[in-house]
């Protein structure tokens, strides 16, 4: 959306990232297409470069929703980005004033799923933002929900959330609390009101932890004003994706697993007499999970690829982050006993932890 264009009160724009979804894409796009909440829906499929046919099937929903005239042909407007360049064509857009649906298909080069999110930011037009992810799908009913909690407390973020119970508004600083840093991370499943998210990006340099730091971000803009409201439903229908980027062998950019919460860190650090101590002593926690975890998928490689000069460095990343994280008051002792005990075996004896883990791990896939 253009800077000088003001949002659109009465729309909700629905952001699909796309790639190599075909499996799915029918479904989570039906299920969009059947919601019915009282605003219009502008569902922007933000083609990520596919190349299994999916983008066949988002340029089959916008030749549905034809009518606006003056339009060039769909080949023209949505071409498939392979020419070189990074925006591959203009918008292709069409509107059924009947059914109040509006449809944008855009066509990129694959830069990732936040780069497809950032762009479809930049298109939307409505107040309202949501993200839907395409091997996910809605029941009937789950924008009105989010959109009746929004209207009932007034609020800038509506939460599809199990882990915070409340029927009151909670600040920014409590939802990053108890909400963000309590596996409420992802975006999904969630209503934005657009001018609180203005300007905010997903880092496109990173493959894992993208969503909780957009999500911090917005929760330090909003600060101590109550704008969050969470809301238990089951209406969105989360799929596992076993392609999806913690289920991948491990590879350098694995190490985000680690970067994403340093970043968080530097986000927070400025703001030790706003927060709480429990939330840095609940960061530093998560950050030492996280380092074990990268260090977990390390020992699932063939021993021989240890030696690896970049597996090596992520290896010392790991353990450099547990000893910084082990400092922080209350971290340590607020791991669970388990953990606690495969800190300390990988902290003295790091090869042999990966040796006994890589153990472990075939027994268990053996049995």
């Amino acid at each position: 959306m253009t800077k000088d264009k003001t949002p659109d009160g009465n729309v909700l724009s629905v952001i699909v990232p796309v790639y190599n979804a075909k499996d799915t894409i029918k479904e989570c796009v039906d299920s969009i297409l059947a919601q019915k909440c009282g605003k219009q829906l502008e569902i922007l499929l933000m083609d990520d470069g596919s190349t299994d046919g999916s983008a066949e099937i988002l340029d089959s929903y916008w030749k549905t929703y034809e009518g606006n005239p003056g339009e060039k042909d769909l080949e023209e407007n949505c071409e498939r980005g392979d020419s070189g360049e990074e925006d591959s064509g203009e918008n292709s857009e069409r509107e059924d004033p009947a059914t109040r649906i509006r449809v944008v298909v855009r066509h990129e080069q694959n830069h990732g799923v936040s780069h497809a999110r950032n762009r479809g930011m930049d298109l939307a037009e409505g107040e309202w933002i949501t993200f839907v992810d395409a091997d996910d799908h809605l029941e009937e009913g789950f924008f009105a929900e989010l959109l009746q909690a929004q209207e009932r407390l007034d609020v800038a973020l509506v939460s599809c959330t199990e882990r915070i119970l409340s029927n009151h508004s909670l600040t920014g600083y409590e939802y990053l609390e108890y909400g963000i840093f309590n596996e409420d991370s992802h975006v999904w499943g969630k209503l934005f009101r657009r001018g609180e998210i203005e300007g905010l990006r997903f880092d496109e340099d990173l493959r894992i932890g993208e969503d909780m730091l957009f999500l911090l971000d917005f929760a330090l803009r909003i600060g101590l004003k109550h704008e969050v409201a969470c809301v238990q439903s089951d209406k969105y229908v989360y799929r596992d994706n076993p392609e999806g980027a913690m289920k991948q062998r491990f590879c350098a950019s694995y190490r985000d697993q680690i970067v994403c919460w340093q970043r968080a860190q530097e986000r927070i650090d400025p703001l030790q007499t706003a927060l709480s101590h429990y939330l840095y002593t609940r960061l530093a926690i998560i950050r030492m999970m996280a380092a074990m975890l990268v260090a977990s998928k390390i020992a699932l490689l063939p021993k021989k690829e240890w030696e690896l000069p970049e597996v090596k460095r992520v290896l010392a990343d790991c353990k450099s982050e547990i000893r910084v994280c082990r400092r922080v008051n209350g971290a340590f002792i607020g791991l669970e006993k388990g953990y606690q005990l495969k800190v300390i075996f990988f902290l003295l004896h790091p090869r042999k932890y990966l040796e006994c883990y890589k153990r472990h791990k075939k027994v268990r896939e053996e049995e």
